[in-house]
């Protein structure tokens, strides 16, 4: 906010704000809606994400979690967002293969993204676009 601040960009609270779980959040001032989130929450917005399939499909095949931002329900800007992969990961899963454990991932990433994120860490078993509240049942 300090920053958005020094570039003359005037902040408020919004009137309304609606945090989905999983998919992002919807804020309305001013008149104006502001999405920030994955497809699924700009499709069910009606937001037509077509002109950034291709930047989108990019991120995510970089193994990037891709944040979409909307502005009165059009696309304005695509962001992928990356957390390197720690050595010490590697380490330990390796330790948990020797140990013939059987290793599952589950995020909530796009299919795309986590088989990407999985590869890069020796991870096959892939449960992906699983929302907050739906992981624990799958852990069971």
């Amino acid at each position: 906010m300090a920053g958005a601040g020094q570039r003359g960009f005037g902040l408020q609270l919004p009137d309304e704000f609606t945090a989905e779980s999983g998919m992002g959040i919807e804020a309305i001032g001013g008149g104006i809606n502001v999405l920030v989130g994955n497809t699924i929450l700009m499709e069910s917005h009606g937001v037509v994400i077509n002109e950034g399939e291709a930047d989108i499909f990019c991120l995510q095949n970089e193994a990037k979690t891709v944040v979409l931002i909307a502005v009165d329900w059009i696309l304005q800007g695509i962001i992928g967002i990356a957390v390197p992969v720690k050595d010490t990961s590697r380490e330990t899963l390796g330790k948990l293969f020797e140990m013939k454990l059987r290793i599952a991932m589950i995020s909530g990433d796009n299919q795309l993204t986590a088989s990407r994120i999985a590869k890069l860490v020796g991870i096959d078993t892939i449960l992906a676009e699983v929302l907050p509240g739906e992981k624990a049942s799958e852990v069971k």
